[in-house]
């Protein structure tokens, strides 16, 4: 009669371990929406104006490279990185150390080619999302 008991109880710890992964699981969505979201208000939130910023961003489209030679400024800014990163990843490597550190905006560019991790800066290589 014990084992039989014995025998009860261990599909309820696995049931237990069960919802303790799925809940982890959920969490670690939720946490990848909440980047996201976070991604996305960062993108519309206001930046410090940058000077010439059209003239930068016509650049930027025209031709990626044009983000070698441009200011401080421009390799911070948030839209005129990403319009150059969208058409190659290589373009990361030559944005500020602020935007290469930050997982939220790197994660998108990861997500799209694997090559960027080795432009990724120490912060968002320590990502576990980014990493994975």
């Amino acid at each position: 009669f014990v084992p039989f008991l014995q025998r009860l109880k261990m599909p309820q710890s696995s049931l237990f371990n069960a919802r303790k992964k799925w809940q982890e699981a959920e969490a670690k969505v939720t946490q990848k929406n909440n980047a996201r979201n976070l991604r996305t208000q960062k993108a519309q939130k206001p930046q410090k104006e940058l000077p010439d910023r059209e003239h930068w961003e016509a650049l930027l489209v025209s031709d990626w490279q044009n983000l070698i030679e441009a200011p401080a400024s421009v390799k911070a800014d948030f839209r005129c990185v990403e319009i150059a990163v969208n058409q190659t990843w290589k373009a990361l490597q030559y944005a500020a150390d602020e935007l290469r550190d930050d997982p939220v905006f790197v994660l998108p560019i990861v997500e799209r080619c694997w090559w960027a991790l080795e432009c990724l800066g120490e912060n968002a290589r320590r990502d576990e999302e980014v990493a994975i």
